[in-house]
């Protein structure tokens, strides 16, 4: 018999009695979930999210990113995975694959926390901050490494863990400074809108003839909150980041601090270079997985300045009567 009249010759009728099959009903056009980016047909996507088989898929589908993201910044980093030295600018950089080089140096420093800014200040406001720090009450401190310093905002008591109201409030010339913070990308994200910086210290290192040098440590992760933020005046510096250790519950064996999947997992030793009148963001895990340095072989002039920004939310009112150690 022939074919039916408008089908093709050697096609099978779709209809069985009149009926459409529903082994071959159209399903309607596909899409992806936006969740999990499983394709599937449109009309089952609304089922689809927030299901068990939707958290999976993306569970899994996160995992390979961060697996390829570890894998091609792994080659970045020298010493078998184990060291990264971050350049922070780009515009150093001469040919298209050293700047594209740089460029992925710089967006593994975000991952980490680290965010550089250089030429934050003018050479005349950075002579001005200096002639300032320089008229301050400098005073010799071993406190984390040789240097003299002095501060100013709240008063934190290092031995009771408390924060005291400031007695002597942050001078107009950084407070100028402070003002732009907000032009810095790390610090303008929703969860830094709140972050205003309420203590500051200056370090004096004399590199060359006084032995000055910053010895590795953490800020407190309890009296200051969110991130520390750093300007540095005079000259450069390389800091250096060492990721902690801890104790493992089961074996009692010291092993690394865990760090997010998309970084490489052999991580040690993240190396930056503090450019004089840069301004460097210290967050996310390199505040809370790291401590930091500056060696006494890494300072690259013969003496430098920096102001460190702190937030230490007041828990005591009146003025602080320290009972132990106290910074300046």
């Amino acid at each position: 018999m022939g074919a039916a009249a408008g089908q093709a010759p050697g096609s099978r009728s779709r209809r069985r009695g009149g009926v459409e099959s529903a082994s071959t009903r159209s399903v309607g056009a596909l899409t992806r979930c936006p969740a999990c980016a499983t394709s599937m047909p449109a009309k089952m996507v609304d089922d689809h999210l927030g299901s068990q088989v939707c958290e999976s898929q993306r569970k899994w589908r996160a995992q390979q990113h961060s697996r390829t993201q570890a894998a091609a910044w792994t080659a970045l980093c020298v010493d078998n995975g184990r060291t990264l030295h971050l350049n922070a600018s780009i515009a150093d950089q001469q040919d298209e694959q050293a700047r594209a080089d740089a460029a992925a140096r710089i967006a593994m420093g975000a991952a980490l926390g680290v965010s550089v800014v250089d030429e934050f200040v003018t050479e005349h406001e950075e002579a001005t901050i200096l002639e300032y720090v320089r008229s301050s009450d400098l005073r010799e401190s071993s406190f984390n490494g040789r240097h003299m310093g002095c501060k100013w905002g709240v008063d934190c008591d290092l031995y009771t863990r408390k924060t005291y109201e400031a007695t002597r409030e942050l001078p107009e010339v950084l407070q100028n400074i402070m003002a732009r913070f907000k032009s810095v990308a790390a610090l303008a994200t929703p969860a830094r809108t709140d972050w205003t910086p309420n203590e500051a210290n200056a370090i004096w290192y004399d590199a060359r003839h006084g032995g000055h040098f910053l010895g590795a440590h953490v800020d407190d992760r309890f009296m200051s909150k969110g991130p520390i933020v750093n300007l540095s005046l005079g000259g450069d510096c390389v800091m250096t980041y060492e990721r902690e250790r801890e104790q493992d519950a089961t074996t009692g064996r010291l092993q690394l601090k865990s760090i997010p999947p998309e970084l490489p997992a052999a991580l040690q030793t993240v190396r930056v270079h503090l450019r004089r009148r840069s301004l460097q963001v210290m967050d996310k895990v390199v505040r809370y997985r790291f401590t930091h340095e500056i060696r006494a072989e890494d300072f690259l002039s013969d003496a430098r300045c920096s102001i460190t920004f702190r937030h230490s939310p007041v828990t005591e009112h009146g003025e602080m009567r320290p009972r132990g150690p106290t910074l300046y």
